[in-house]
């Protein structure tokens, strides 16, 4: 089991994650215009904030790997991830 110190870890880097999965929807109202359309800036943006929050879930999981095997947290720390794949597998069969 865990120490205090790596759920409090847990719990900071989990808020991070959240607030990064939402800015990257919340944030394409606020971006500035360029010459490519906005379209292309609104993607840059999206996929920026994805790109950040998608680390975050991996630092999520791997905190999650310390509790023990079959554990409900272990299986909760896994959905930032399991989440980041889906939307890059999304992307790819969009695309091509």
């Amino acid at each position: 089991m865990p120490d205090d110190k790596t759920r409090h870890w847990l719990t900071a880097i989990c808020a991070a994650w959240v607030l990064a999965f939402m800015a990257s929807f919340l944030a394409q109202g606020r971006s500035a215009r360029n010459d490519f359309g906005p379209l292309s800036e609104r993607l840059e943006l999206w996929m920026g904030w994805q790109g950040i929050a998608g680390i975050l879930a991996f630092a999520i999981w791997g905190l999650g790997r310390q509790w023990p095997k079959g554990s409900s947290m272990r299986k909760i720390t896994a959905a930032p991830l399991v989440l980041a794949g889906l939307m890059a597998f999304t992307i790819v069969v969009i695309l091509t």
